[in-house]
This record gives structure tokens, sequence and C-alpha cells, in this order.
């Protein structure tokens, strides 16, 4: 139709403008008018948590085949890391092994690194665990939450996270099958988020996932974070494990 140059300035003085046609700069083209014009700052993290917005924290964590997981019958009774392996065995070529002396694995070294920082900014109340790509007792609903096991009222969230996501293989019915789906845990994560303003107006939601990459559903998570997340009070942060292909989170 045409064209008008301006400034921010003299937009926000709601101005009407001549519009020039854009193969003659001579003819006008029509009006256009200005109704309406208004700056949105955006808010720093600084800047809400010094507020009184309340951060919330969750993790999901991905326990999906393509992490290498061996299923095996394992009688041992003895504690430390075999008792969390008593059902099943995990290769040690997994993402999700056990150490004997104690050493984390991938997905711990990082929920507990990167998970420490944000939940630190986080409220009192417990950070949900989220677990993706894996079957309990042969049904798959896509995500689960991972029970507190044996949680302390004065434990840390993170301590009391790593705890949940270790007792996680102790489950009778696990079992890490295909396909790996991220949608389902964006769009719970999401309406979680939505909750929190209920009791705060000023609640802001954190979700950390954990995924080594193979993600079978990137079409539809995208969709997922503009019809559901993208007016919610919520971050993504996806955080790759292990050295497998990450160009799908790349997309995302």
């Amino acid at each position: 139709m045409g064209k008008v140059q301006t400034t921010v300035r003299r937009i926000l003085d709601l101005p009407s403008f001549n519009i020039k046609h854009t193969k003659c700069n001579d003819s006008s083209a029509g009006t256009l008018k200005i109704q309406r014009a208004e700056i949105w700052k955006i808010p720093s993290m600084l800047e809400y948590t010094s507020g009184s917005c309340e951060i919330n924290f969750m993790a999901a964590v991905d326990f999906s085949a393509s992490n290498n997981f061996v299923k095996r019958f394992h009688r041992s009774e003895s504690s430390g890391s075999n008792f969390l392996q008593q059902r099943y065995k995990l290769s040690s070529e997994s993402l999700h092994f056990f150490s004997e002396v104690g050493f984390p694995n991938e997905y711990q070294a990082a929920l507990s690194s990167i998970g420490s920082i944000l939940s630190d900014y986080g409220c009192h109340r417990s950070a949900p665990l989220y677990a993706f790509g894996a079957k309990i007792d042969g049904h798959s609903d896509s995500i689960f939450v991972v029970p507190e096991i044996d949680a302390n009222e004065g434990d840390h969230n993170m301590r009391r996270m790593l705890t949940s996501y270790k007792s996680a293989f102790s489950f009778p019915g696990l079992e890490m099958t295909e396909p790996t789906l991220l949608a389902p845990v964006i769009r719970e994560a999401a309406r979680n988020a939505k909750l929190m303003t209920i009791e705060n107006e000023q609640a802001y939601s954190v979700l950390l996932v954990l995924t080594d990459g193979k993600i079978d559903d990137v079409d539809q998570t995208i969709d997922t974070l503009v019809e559901h997340a993208a007016d919610a009070p919520l971050s993504i942060v996806i955080v790759g494990v292990g050295g497998g292909n990450f160009e799908d989170m790349m997309r995302l």
C-alpha cells in the first residue's frame, strides 16, 4: 500500500501520518492514525527476585531407552548404590549408571550443579521431579512425577530431588522405553506454572530439562511451547547430557 518513516518518540505522541506510495513518493496512499502506543519494560530476573516474586523450580529427567539402559534382575540386598539397582541393573555405559565408589553420573552432576543454582532462587515449597520416556507397570503416560522418598523436612530441595531421582530405579515396574516425548512435559510444567499464580500473582517457575538429545516429538514440542507455554510465567532450561546428537535441541 505504502510506507511511513517515523520514530518511536513521535509514535508515542499518537500522531497521524500521511502514507506515501512506495513507487510514487509524491502521491498519498491514505492516512495512518496511531490510537494507542506504549512501551513495556520486561523486568530482569534480578528485579523479579528482589521484589515479591516467588521463583518455583522443577526438573524433568530423560528416562528413555536411548540412555543405554540394560534390564537385568539383580538379587543384591546390600545397602548403598546396589540397593537402588536391586530390581534392574544399569549398564556401566548407561548415562544413569550409579558408581560403586559414589561418583555422580552425568544426570546427577547436571541436576546438582545447575539445579542447585536455580533452586537457590526458589521458595521453600517442594520442587517436583518429572520423568519422561519410561513405562511404569507396562503403562506409558509419557510423563510421571517421581515421588519423594525419605525426604526430611529440613532437607534442601536439591537433596530431596537427587534422592527421588535415585529411588526411581528401585520401582518394580520401571521400564525405559521409546518414544521420547517432551511435549507432555512442557504442557504439564506450563499448567503448574499457571496454577502457582493462583496462590501468588508474582509466582514464576523455571523448568530444567535434562535429556540425551533424542526427542521424537520436536514439532509437537514447538507447537506446545507456542500454545501452552508462551503465556505462562515459565522459563525452560534444556541441558544436553552425554555425547549424543543435539540438533533437535538447537531447534527448540
